[in-house]
């Protein structure tokens, strides 16, 4: 796998050139046209990104199932919170099918005892 060059902005979640961050931008991961955002926006993005990652994961652990309950309630971000109510609808749907096509696949048969000549 290739090295990426320069710096990451978790905010817009890319990789960028090194001159595209400030001084204090390096440490905190966040780049100039970033740090311009309003500090609400930039939360907002930021949690956006984070329940974009969750779209990734297989399986999500009761302790991501509570950080996003937690994200849905937050009124400060409505953003954020709608991305999180509807990523938790999905899911659930999606854990309730899968639930139902195991009941179905998996029926319990008897072994039939093998025939011994």
């Amino acid at each position: 796998m290739k090295k990426r060059h320069g710096h990451y902005c978790c905010v817009c979640d890319q990789f960028k050139a090194n001159e595209k961050f400030s001084g204090r931008g390096h440490s905190t991961h966040i780049c100039k046209v970033c740090a311009k955002l309003q500090v609400n926006e930039r939360e907002t993005q930021q949690l956006q990104n984070k329940i974009t990652f969750f779209y990734q994961k297989h399986r999500l652990s009761q302790k991501d199932r509570e950080y996003l309950t937690k994200i849905s309630k937050d009124a400060g971000h409505p953003k954020a919170a709608e991305d999180a109510k509807s990523f938790l609808a999905d899911y659930d749907r999606e854990r309730a099918l899968w639930r139902e096509l195991s009941k179905d696949e998996c029926v319990i048969t008897e072994n039939p005892e093998p025939d011994t000549p």
